[in-house]
């Protein structure tokens, strides 16, 4: 089974042409370059809707989810400039204006909001200078889930009219 987030992680390898991997995989480093994704947050926006349930008495909730992603770029071992992190993200981050970037994510369920601050991060490994950069990007998208809330299958009511004359009886 795929993870929701996983369009997102593809939508920044196939942008960067690199290998993206969530942050902290207890695994090796792939070689550089490459970028690390992870959610950083997650928050409910407003009130679930709950439908109506099927006649298995399931009932489909659906809330929205604003989810911040941070992603950070680690440049090449041989990189001699060290704005290739930056520049990378600004690629990232520009291509959100692309009209078909934003149809891709959208159809997975990701509408893209705002981004935070894009951050030189370069950092000094052994003896050389580590191109690296991080922005968090804001996006939103659904939450759902199924509850058994169950089905009223029979109804009766009774009732008694003390100005009739006759019992009147209602059946559904």
């Amino acid at each position: 089974m795929s993870n929701p987030t996983d369009p997102l992680q593809a939508w920044v390898a196939s942008t960067l042409g690199i290998t993206a991997i969530w942050l902290n995989p207890n695994a090796p480093r792939p070689p550089r370059p490459y970028a690390t994704l992870q959610a950083i947050s997650r928050q409910r926006i407003g009130s679930a809707s709950m439908g109506h349930p099927n006649v298995d008495g399931d009932a489909t909730i659906t809330g929205d989810r604003e989810v911040t992603l941070s992603v950070q770029y680690i440049g090449a071992a041989d990189s001699n400039d060290p704005r290739d992190g930056y520049q990378e993200l600004q690629t990232l981050v520009d291509s959100l204006e692309r009209p078909s970037v934003i149809e891709a994510l959208g159809s997975d369920g990701w509408a893209f909001i705002r981004t935070a601050l894009l951050q030189d991060i370069t950092a000094q490994v052994g003896t050389q200078w580590e191109p690296r950069a991080v922005v968090d990007i804001e996006f939103r998208a659904a939450a759902t889930q199924t509850d058994q809330v169950g089905v009223v299958d029979t109804v009766k009511l009774e009732s008694t009219l003390t100005e009739r004359t006759e019992p009147l009886e209602v059946t559904t």
